[in-house]
């Protein structure tokens, strides 16, 4: 049996389900005139929405040795684990018998060691990380308009806000199918 094939198709059926069950029973609720689910999936392009301004660093000075202090025992013990992994995998020579596996491990100490440096860094002088916080508020282009009006929906958007309960009816059909299909797959 391929198993991630169950696996897509108990999701994806679950989630036409659950979907199809939204659209047939409350269509008004999910994609009234002010839902923010018509805004998110319908009407605005979603890099917009994702696109604003996001400071982080109000909450993270406020509060730098807890946020450091985390980072540096959740680093600490990362780097335990990998050392422990590490032994095991020289102990029980998997290390050349599987690609991958030093790439793997190079690359989580790595990020054990970049958590534990930022950590002591949020710990010790947090205004050192002054220019890298500078660089990741930067946003790509203008932060977009409040009062902008949203474009009307277009193709399939169309289509599922002027039939909502026959999208909710064909969701749940195939949600339906998908499970059908993934129980006869598990059966077989």
């Amino acid at each position: 049996m391929i198993l991630w094939l169950y696996d897509i198709l108990v999701v994806s059926g679950t989630t036409g389900m659950i979907a199809g069950a939204g659209l047939l029973l409350m269509p008004e609720r999910a994609f009234g005139e002010q839902s923010r689910w018509r805004q998110w999936l319908l009407e605005h392009d979603l890099a917009t929405q994702l696109n604003l301004y996001q400071k982080i660093e109000k909450p993270l000075y406020r509060h730098h040795r807890l946020v450091g202090a985390a980072l540096t025992v959740g680093a600490l013990a990362l780097l335990t684990l990998m050392a422990k992994l590490q032994s095991y995998l020289f102990a029980t020579s998997v290390w050349n018998q599987i690609q991958g596996v030093r790439l793997a491990m190079l690359f989580a100490w790595a990020l054990a060691i970049l958590a534990l440096i930022i950590g002591i860094f949020f710990l010790v002088r947090p205004s050192a990380l002054k220019g890298v916080e500078t660089l990741s508020n930067r946003w790509i282009g203008p932060p977009p308009s409040t009062f902008q009006q949203a474009e009307p929906a277009k193709g399939i958007n169309r289509l599922i806000l002027r039939f909502p309960r026959r999208t909710g009816i064909l969701l749940l059909l195939a949600g339906i199918t998908c499970l059908g299909v993934a129980a006869r797959m598990a059966a077989a």
